[in-house]
């Protein structure tokens, strides 16, 4: 529902849609691909701080600090993290 509402230019309403989805996930890596989902549809209608959350969120999902998730390739799924193995 998220995307289609996207793809129609409703950034608020996709960005609700997203929430509901992300409190459905069942595994860290599903909250942390849809919380990094959110936090683009948050800086699509403008909440910057909302991003913001949405991205302490995704990196929290795999148990990551902002500093080691970049070292680490961040969503790029470098074998070196083996969150995502």
């Amino acid at each position: 529902m998220s995307r289609a509402l996207e793809r129609l230019g409703d950034h608020a309403q996709a960005a609700r849609a997203q929430c509901s989805l992300l409190s459905l996930q069942g595994t860290a890596r599903g909250r942390a691909v849809e919380a990094y989902v959110l936090a683009r549809l948050e800086r699509l209608k403008g909440d910057l701080a909302a991003a913001g959350r949405a991205l302490e969120l995704a990196r929290a999902a795999v148990g990551a600090d902002a500093t080691a998730w970049h070292r680490r390739g961040g969503w790029a799924g470098s074998s070196r993290n083996s969150t995502w193995s």
